[in-house]
């Protein structure tokens, strides 16, 4: 079995911006807090004799920047390996538009309608991204088979990955919380993955809806 401790990213510059929709933004940096954040993640796994084999970070800059600071803080030489499937969601044209413009009567209508398999033009609806993660968890296993690695990731993948395994609908997904640097645990054993624990946070650090 290989278990795999998913992390999301600290806060970000781009992610204060609560009027923008969000979505992959390659190159948004960590805020001071971010790096904080991921300071801290990285203490909490050694003090909690946290046993880790790899680490994995999607190819964006802040989950890069958090799992590299993470590595350092929990002193693990580990090299940082890059997977380009552990990426946020696409927004699709939306992407850095304004949410108002993004979430008009018609497009909540057609979230009402079409659940998990909504998508913006150009992006991907809840079922993509979490069937694409959970192919990401099934090819690490693989590649790591009996090992624990720690996996930096983001909100919606996390939680799309999470919410297929548990049955979940859009809204559920949506209102399930996944904070900065909180903790999902998935476990992989013969190509079949599970979830546990869902979001756990930083024992110091408040709830963060960004």
């Amino acid at each position: 079995m290989t278990r795999l401790h998913v992390i999301r990213h600290g806060e970000t510059v781009g992610g204060l911006n609560l009027n923008v929709v969000g979505g992959r933004h390659l190159h948004d940096q960590l805020t001071k807090r971010g790096r904080r954040q991921a300071h801290d993640r990285g203490l909490w796994i050694t003090e909690n004799k946290i046993g880790v084999d790899f680490a994995i970070a999607s190819h964006a800059d802040r989950a890069q920047q958090t799992g590299t600071i993470a590595l350092l803080s929990a002193n693990l030489p580990l090299q940082l390996e890059t997977n380009e499937q552990l990426v946020e969601m696409s927004q699709g044209i939306y992407e850095g538009k304004s949410r108002d413009l993004a979430y008009s009567p018609t497009n909540l209508d057609e979230i009402s309608r079409l659940g998990l398999d909504f998508k913006f033009p150009g992006g991907e609806s809840m079922r993509e991204v979490g069937e694409r993660m959970l192919e990401a968890f099934r090819r690490i296993a693989l590649e790591h088979p009996d090992q624990v690695g720690l996996v930096f990731s983001h909100s919606t993948a996390i939680r799309c990955a999470a919410g297929l395994l548990l049955g979940m609908s859009n809204y559920e997904i949506f209102n399930t919380p996944c904070d900065h640097l909180s903790l999902t645990t998935f476990e992989v054993e013969g190509g079949k993955v599970s979830v546990g624990e869902i979001g756990r946070r930083l024992p110091t650090e408040p709830g963060t809806l960004v």
